[in-house]
C-alpha cells in the first residue's frame, strides 16, 4: 500500500509539472509544437502516441500478486511493457 502512496505522490508531481509546463508553452504563444512523448500507461503496457521516445510509468504485478512501480522505456508512435520488478522468493514481513 505504502508503494501504490509513493507511486501516486511521485506520479502526481509529474502531473502538476506538466500542466505548469503545458501552461507556459501556451502562455507564449509559440505556435508549433516540439516534438516530444505523449506516452500513456495502463497497468504493465505504456502506449507513446509522441514522436519522440519516453519514458513511461506503470505497474509490474508479480506472480504472487504483489504490485511494483516500474517504468517502460517506449519508442516512437510504439508500446512497451514495464520492466519486471525484482519478484524473486522474499517473503512477506506480514
Amino acid at each position: 500500500m505504502a508503494a501504490r502512496r509513493t507511486m501516486v505522490r511521485t506520479l502526481s508531481g509529474i502531473g502538476i509539472g506538466v500542466m505548469l509546463s503545458a501552461g507556459t508553452a501556451l502562455a507564449a504563444g509559440t505556435g508549433q509544437a516540439d516534438a516530444a512523448p505523449n506516452i500513456h500507461c495502463a497497468g504493465q503496457i505504456c502506449h507513446n502516441y509522441g514522436d519522440q521516445i519516453g519514458i513511461g510509468f506503470g505497474t509490474y504485478q508479480c506472480p504472487n500478486g504483489i504490485q511494483y512501480p516500474s517504468f517502460a522505456v517506449v519508442p516512437p508512435f510504439g508500446t512497451a511493457a514495464v520492466y519486471p520488478a525484482n519478484c524473486g522468493g522474499v517473503k512477506s514481513l506480514y
